[in-house]
């Protein structure tokens, strides 16, 4: 997993972004949480969800009824 989200950021970082617009989290759970209070109208967000699917689903589930 620990290569997984180095590998990830290393990418990121080459083609452009910043490191200040990479969120890292404690766990899939709370990435959910984190970025969902962050999203606005039109955003696009990647959740790599590896671990703790069921309860990043439920986290999602009412967001994606609105």
């Amino acid at each position: 997993l620990g290569e997984t989200l180095r590998l990830t950021h290393q990418q990121a970082i080459k083609h452009g972004l910043k490191t200040h617009q990479l969120l890292v989290a404690e766990g899939p759970a709370a990435g959910a949480k984190q970025i969902l209070s962050q999203l606005q109208e039109g955003d696009l967000a990647l959740l790599l969800v590896l671990s703790e699917r069921d309860q990043v689903f439920a986290i999602l589930d009412p967001a994606l009824t609105h």
